[in-house]
């Protein structure tokens, strides 16, 4: 019995507490300016990188949906790579240019054989112009301003990337659905707190600018991403890397427990190999953005799993089966249905991710979800509000 509030302390300190007190200094910090110059007017040349595998189910919205970028015609180029897809992709993005063309000068590459989003992504780079190179996948929808917003941060020459915000277009088909939302908010606060403090680790290649003169290439190692993996180089460079909350794009969360510990695992795997690299920044990095990272992707995940096999064995070692009813207002109140699902999947995925790396069981091709892509059947594009108010968490 003398094991059951040792495992309860662990739980309340190491779980709960340090997340709690690190999301409300960021919440404090997230209110700072950014102490950035930033300039809506200013347009450098931007490369928009879209690589693409087995898109013709959704590539017409996407080219649709990149006509609508709010930026000067003659300041951006847009190169798609395709990685030999075999729907026809490739064709029909041809099909779609030549009966509507892009106000944009537009590139098409293609690929012999797939060999992952980084590889994709270096090859467009050899053929890219811009000052300023963006990313973005073809289930992700940009607002009309969402460019302008992102590349605004830019005209400080300290800034070397720049992360946009995220708007889930299906947050409340599900209780899964509803998870992901809830943890996006948290997300993103902390992403702008770390913004604001310095440089946010943590970025989303659905929409990702970086400055030209801070990289030579995407990360392409096993294990990490091209968005965080070349975040990582370019603040060892001294540059500042942000995230953007008036730059919003749209995407889908996962609506099933096995899509949804899929798609997280394989992120993890990504989030992770950035908080083990994130040691060789200190004396870049505030401390405190290293260790919350630390802390919240690798050594909670570890203690969730040791505390719920510890929980496990106290309960039946000692009969305790009377305890569990007291999980009954968790299952039954929504709003702590959805915090528990939230948080409880969270942690399973990242320890799904550690084992995943630990043994080498990662891929740099990522299968695709296609449940995700069914919502986008019924959802009009040109209905959403593409204009954003340039407002802010702060």
């Amino acid at each position: 019995m003398s094991l059951l509030p040792i495992v309860m302390l662990v739980v309340v300190t190491v779980l709960i507490v340090p997340p709690f007190l690190y999301y409300q200094f960021m919440k404090r910090v997230s209110k700072r300016p950014y102490n950035l110059k930033s300039d809506f007017a200013y347009t450098p040349l931007v490369t928009l990188i879209l690589p693409t595998y087995n898109e013709a189910s959704i590539i017409d919205k996407k080219l649709h949906n990149l006509e609508n970028i709010d930026y000067p015609s003659e300041g951006l180029e847009i190169i798609i790579v395709d990685s030999a897809s075999s729907d026809r992709t490739l064709d029909k993005c041809g099909a779609y240019l030549r009966e509507k063309p892009l106000k944009f000068r537009t590139t098409l590459l293609s690929e012999e054989r797939r060999m992952g989003k980084s590889h994709a992504l270096n090859t467009a780079l050899e053929h890219a112009r811009g000052e300023i190179i963006a990313t973005t996948d073809a289930d992700s929808f940009w607002k009309a301003d969402a460019l302008r917003a992102a590349v605004s941060y830019f005209a400080d020459p300290a800034v070397g990337a720049v992360s946009g915000h995220e708007r889930i277009i299906n947050a409340n088909q599900n209780d899964y659905t509803l998870a992901e939302h809830a943890y996006r908010e948290y997300f993103y606060r902390l992403r702008l707190g770390e913004s604001k403090l310095h440089s946010t680790l943590l970025f989303q290649g659905e929409l990702s600018l970086y400055r030209r003169s801070a990289f030579n290439r995407f990360e392409d190692r096993p294990g990490y991403s091209d968005d965080t993996g070349t975040v990582l180089k370019i603040i060892s460079r001294l540059h500042r890397t942000i995230f953007a909350p008036d730059a919003v794009f749209f995407d889908s969360a996962p609506y099933t427990f096995r899509d949804r510990l899929s798609l997280k695992s394989r992120r993890g795997q990504h989030v992770i190999s950035a908080a083990l690299a994130s040691i060789r920044l200190r004396g870049i990095l505030p401390l405190e953005i290293i260790v919350f990272t630390m802390v919240f992707n690798v050594v909670c995940p570890v203690i969730f799993s040791i505390a719920l096999a510890l929980s496990a064995v106290i309960i039946y070692s000692y009969n305790l089966w009377w305890v569990l009813p007291i999980a009954i207002p968790v299952l039954v109140l929504r709003k702590l249905r959805i915090v528990a699902l939230s948080y409880v999947t969270s942690n399973l995925a990242l320890i799904l991710a550690m084992v995943y790396l630990l043994f080498g069981m990662n891929s740099r091709a990522w299968k695709k979800i296609e449940r995700m892509r069914t919502v986008y059947q019924t959802i009009d594009f040109d209905q959403l509000p593409l204009k954003s108010s340039q407002t802010s968490w702060s």
